[in-house]
Formats: structure tokens, C-alpha cells, sequence
């Protein structure tokens, strides 16, 4: 039974996604996203079932982004089930910052944890989506 395995294991999955934006005053700014989450103990009994994550955002520009939220989607089935935005603050040119969130994602009874699947959408720099 699936949800025995998230019970007893530690589901965690790494995804990155690249965006950047090019002519911002005195440089560019260019966000890196990877990040992976995880079910643990008997969160993997609750509905909604809270799920840990830690992700990282990377600024590879020559600019310093300022207010960086980035859209975290999470799918069952191939089917979006949560779009939420983590929000990053400042990351200057160059450096990046790491957060942890929960978030909580309500499943069909008997679901397969396999299914479940986190990706990112839009990266947002001083609520200008990057290109």
C-alpha cells in the first residue's frame, strides 16, 4: 500500500527551473529555482496531508532581485492540486537564499504516492515575471 511507504520512508524530489530578465538598470537578473519536499511520519495519514519543503533560489545576474516569489505547483496524476507562491525576499546578484514551507495538499482517498509531483512555475522579481 502506498501510503504504508510514505508512512515508514521519506518522499523527496529535486526539480529546477531557470528564469531570467534581461536590461534591468545596472546589470541583469537571472533566478535559478531547485528544491525538494517531503512527507514524513504520520503526515502521510492526514487530508489535507502537509508536505515540508526546502527550496533554493539562485541569482546568477549581475543585478540585485529584490521581492522573489516563485510559483509552487504540486500535481497528482499529472493534475495541478495546489499553485501557491514562496516568497524569497531580496537575493543579490550573485547569491542565494534557502527557505523551508509547508504547504498542504488534499488527495483522493487510497492515493498513490508516486503520483504526487511538485514543479515550479513563474519566478517573479518586484512582481515582474522573468522571462
Amino acid at each position: 500500500m502506498k501510503t504504508k511507504e510514505l508512512v515508514l520512508g521519506l518522499l523527496v524530489v529535486s526539480l529546477i527551473l531557470s528564469c531570467g530578465c534581461a536590461d534591468v538598470v545596472g546589470g541583469y537578473i537571472q533566478i535559478s529555482v531547485n528544491g525538494n519536499w517531503q512527507v514524513t511520519g504520520f503526515d502521510a495519514l492526514k487530508n489535507p496531508m502537509p508536505v515540508k519543503t526546502e527550496l533554493t533560489a539562485v541569482n546568477q545576474g549581475t543585478a540585485d532581485a529584490k521581492d522573489v516569489r516563485v510559483d509552487v505547483i504540486f500535481l497528482y496524476n499529472n493534475k495541478q492540486i495546489l499553485k501557491e507562491q514562496a516568497y524569497f525576499g531580496i537575493i543579490q546578484a550573485g547569491d542565494a537564499k534557502t527557505i523551508q514551507s509547508t504547504f498542504f495538499l488534499t488527495l483522493p482517498e487510497n492515493f498513490d504516492g508516486d503520483k504526487i509531483e511538485m514543479k515550479f512555475g513563474d519566478i517573479y522579481s518586484e512582481g515582474e515575471k522573468l522571462t
